[in-house]
């Protein structure tokens, strides 16, 4: 049993070191970010469902619900940004919701900071969303596209 335990100590030990490290690379992201570097978080968060305040309680199951996608996004240094959330109907949360979202963010933000130069985008990194080669040459085009530099950090 010690013997289990010690051969999962440094590679524990190799996990706090990177969690730290991207920790702070996010902290620091966030106290830098002015009108020419943006740093952006986002995530889907679950399903919501949409219901009247009265319904009655067997309605609980034939409700509609729509899915929300969070971003929040840092201008001016630790102390300044904004929230953004793209409701939609389309419940799968997929790489296609996430592109369009992106897509639509960055042309917001291209329009509202005219020397936007780079944008920091860091999320959870679910998998289904956006681990997969085609959200990632889909930045290089939105970069392209919106002609600033973007990059993901998970």
């Amino acid at each position: 049993m010690f013997i289990n335990f010690k051969g999962k100590i440094e590679p524990f030990f190799n996990h706090v070191f990177i969690k730290r490290q991207q920790a702070a690379f996010f902290e620091k992201m966030k106290i830098i970010s002015n009108d020419e570097i943006i740093c952006i978080q986002m995530d889907f968060s679950e399903n919501f469902r949409l219901c009247m305040q009265n319904a009655v309680q067997n309605s609980y199951y034939s409700q509609d619900a729509v899915s929300l996608f969070t971003t929040y996004v840092w201008y001016a240094g630790g102390g300044g940004g904004e929230s953004f959330v793209y409701i939609s109907n389309n419940l799968t949360h997929d790489k296609y919701c996430v592109n369009a979202s992106i897509d639509n963010l960055l042309e917001q933000l291209t329009q509202r900071f005219q020397h936007l130069q780079q944008v920091h985008i860091f999320s959870d990194g679910s998998s289904q969303q956006l681990k997969q080669k085609f959200l990632f040459r889909n930045v290089c085009r939105l970069s392209q596209q919106h002609k600033v530099n973007s990059d993901i950090d998970f």
